[in-house]
Formats: structure tokens, C-alpha cells, sequence
């Protein structure tokens, strides 16, 4: 744990020094460029950390599948377009690292693990140095949020969110048709990758909608209205997806259990502020404008996952967005009430605090060889 605490001060540190010595000053349109040191810590620890665990979620399948696959030579490289499934490259990847390293069991199960971390921490720490206020406050929110955590129980689908880390300058761009052109590639990837990508593809459309419209709010309700008639909606919506059509029948949703009020809460709390500050957000232009409704979606997501968890799944496209969408909020109130203010300090306390609840548990259980007295630490 203190290994864990250490690396993330060190992280966000980093992040505070890239600010106070930018690469280059900004001016009243836009951020100042933070150092790229400040980057390339977090991205190499959090990275490392991460790809270095043996267990945590579907981990420990896919690492002893993969040591099974390369022992019995069953990785082939893929024939192009006649193989539909992303993951196979990223597996033969995988399987041309190892044997450029010739090394043990050990390390060539680690090699899969490796490579989809990187896949993911690597463009989200490059999408938040890029876009968001401040850097070091998105770090934070990364790892107490339980973004980082969560991304080791979701191999494929974290890969996949990723690579449409990869397309956000498309994603936010102010021309509809020119991004959404150059962004269809990012995303027909991460749909080979994981079919709940495509998602994306409405999303790309309805966070361009007015913010704070009757659209907005007809989510929201929306949202209730599916938890209410949960039993009759969620087969179906679990079965159109692909990879989430083993959720889809009766038994197991009513044995499931859904997502927590506590991350519910957290999901609508800075939205439910926002409000207070829409006409300042919406000055922002068409970035300011998918921000927000980027926030009406996760916390629309959040409440259907009251009845089931695995809609929370779906959050995690947001999760990059969602953050800078916080920390746009927390930049306005610092910026409106100084440096420090009650929602500054308050707000970081209490999400520190909701990260120790949730997620404390998930981190006991880490395990690396790399790190064989992690658990005492």
C-alpha cells in the first residue's frame, strides 16, 4: 500500500512541477503546455504498475491462456480483414515480443498483460495531459476515482477504450462531419477489439446536442424509467452486444447485483453543480458542450447500473471525458473563489476518501512478481 501511495505522489508531483515549468505559456484561449516530463512519469509508472500484475479481474485467464497458446505454438498471425478479431493482434504481438526476449513462463504471460496496459494507461495519461486544466488533479482523479484500478478487470475492453483514446482529437472536433470521418477508424479498431466500442458511434453524435436541453434531462429520465422496467429492457439491450450477450438472460441478471447508491452519487454530484455554471461551460464552445453532456451519459449510465453492474461497463468509454469534465468544473470554481476554496479542498478529500472505500479492497489483492512484498508495503 505504501509502494502504491509513493508512486501516485510521485505521479502527481511530477504533474505539479510540468505546470509550474511549462513546455510553453498559454493565453486566454488556451492552457499552458505542461512539461513533458510530466508526462512521461506517470505514463511510465501507472503503466508498469499495471502491466506488471499476475492476478486482479480476468487477469489470471488470460495470462494462463496465453502461457498455454504460446506453449502449443496455437498463435498464428492473423490474415488481415479475414480476421475480425482485434485481440488476435494484439495477441500475436504479444507473441513476437516474446520470443524476441526468450525469456520463462513468467515473463511471456506477462507479455499480453504488458502490452494491453500500455494500450490503455498510455493514451489516457496523453488524452488528460492534453486536454484537461490540470494535469496533476486529472492524475488524481484517475487513480482515486478508480479508473486505473478497475482498467486490470477489463483486459479486452480497456484495450479497446484505448485505441478511442487515440481518435479524441476527432472527437472533439468542431466540424461533426470532418471528425467523425477521421474518428471512424479509431473506432472500427476498438469495435474489433471489443463490440461494446461502438457504442461510441451514438455518442459521438448525441454529446454534440445542446447541453442542459431537453435532451438532456429526457436521459436522465430515461435512465430511471429502464431501472424501473429493468426485468423487461435489460436482456435485450445485454444481448445486442456482443460481448456482454452472456448477461443477457433472466437468471443471471436476477442474480447479479447492481452497481452502488455511493457510486451513483459520485457520478451525479459534479453534474448537479454544474448546473449552477452551465452558461460559463458552454463559452467553452463544442469541447465545453460534449463535456458536459459527456457527464449527463455517465451519470445517466450510473443510475442504470443500480439494477445491474454490468452497465457500468459501458461508463468506461467516458471514463477519460469524464474527468475532464470535473476538472474543467474544479478549474471554474478555483478560478471563481481562489486557490483554495471549499469545493477545491472539499471536493479532493472527499473523492480520496471515496477511493479508500471502494477500492482499497481491489489493491489488497494485488499481486506481481515483480512486487513479491507488495502486501506488506
Amino acid at each position: 500500500m505504501i509502494y502504491y501511495i509513493v508512486m501516485v505522489a510521485v505521479c502527481i508531483t511530477s504533474a505539479i512541477l510540468g505546470a509550474k515549468y511549462p513546455l510553453k505559456r498559454g493565453n486566454l484561449m488556451q492552457n499552458d503546455v505542461p512539461n513533458p516530463l510530466s508526462l512521461l512519469v506517470p505514463a511510465i509508472w501507472l503503466t508498469w504498475f499495471s502491466g506488471v500484475r499476475e492476478n486482479i479481474g480476468d487477469t489470471v485467464y488470460y495470462r494462463h491462456s496465453w502461457i498455454i497458446a504460446l506453449s502449443e505454438g496455437s498463435i498464428a498471425k492473423p490474415e488481415g480483414l479475414k480476421s475480425p478479431d482485434g485481440f488476435d493482434w494484439i495477441e500475436y504481438l504479444a507473441s513476437l515480443v516474446s520470443e524476441m526476449t526468450h525469456g520463462g513462463a513468467v515473463l511471456h504471460g506477462q507479455n499480453l498483460i504488458f502490452i494491453c496496459a500500455v494500450l490503455f494507461v498510455v493514451p489516457t495519461v496523453w488524452t488528460l495531459y492534453k486536454y484537461s486544466d490540470s494535469f496533476a488533479f486529472s492524475i488524481f482523479l484517475f487513480v482515486v476515482l478508480g479508473s486505473y484500478l478497475t482498467s486490470m478487470s477489463g483486459i479486452r475492453q480497456f484495450a479497446a477504450v484505448g485505441i478511442l483514446l487515440m481518435g479524441s482529437r476527432f472527437f472533439f472536433h468542431q466540424n461533426w462531419l470532418k471528425g467523425i470521418l477521421f474518428y471512424a477508424p479509431f473506432l472500427f479498431l476498438a469495435w474489433s477489439v471489443h463490440s461494446s466500442a461502438l457504442i461510441m458511434l451514438p455518442i459521438f453524435f448525441v454529446v454534440r446536442l445542446r447541453a442542459f436541453s431537453l435532451w438532456s434531462y429526457a436521459a436522465l429520465a430515461g435512465s430511471v424509467l429502464i431501472v424501473a422496467f429493468s426485468s423487461v429492457l435489460m436482456p435485450g439491450i445485454l444481448s445486442a452486444l456482443e460481448n456482454y450477450s452472456v448477461y443477457g438472460t433472466e437468471e443471471w441478471l436476477s442474480t447479479s447485483g447492481g452497481s452502488t447508491i455511493l457510486r451513483t452519487a459520485v457520478a451525479v454530484m459534479p453534474l448537479a453543480l454544474m448546473f449552477f455554471y452551465r452558461d460559463w461551460l458552454r463559452q467553452l464552445g463544442t469541447p465545453g458542450n460534449i463535456l458536459i453532456n459527456v457527464g449527463f451519459l455517465n451519470a445517466a449510465i450510473s443510475i442504470i447500473s443500480l439494477y445491474n453492474w454490468i452497465f457500468y461497463r459501458l461508463s468506461f468509454y467516458l471514463i477519460a471525458y469524464n474527468i475532464l469534465f470535473i476538472g474543467k468544473l474544479f478549474s471554474y470554481l478555483r478560478k471563481q473563489y481562489g486557490t483554495i476554496s471549499f469545493w477545491n479542498l472539499g471536493g479532493s478529500v472527499a473523492y480520496a476518501a471515496y477511493g479508500y472505500f471502494m477500492h482499497y479492497g481491489t489493491l489488497e489483492t494485488y499481486r506481481s512478481v515483480f512486487l513479491p512484498n507488495f502486501a506488506n508495503w
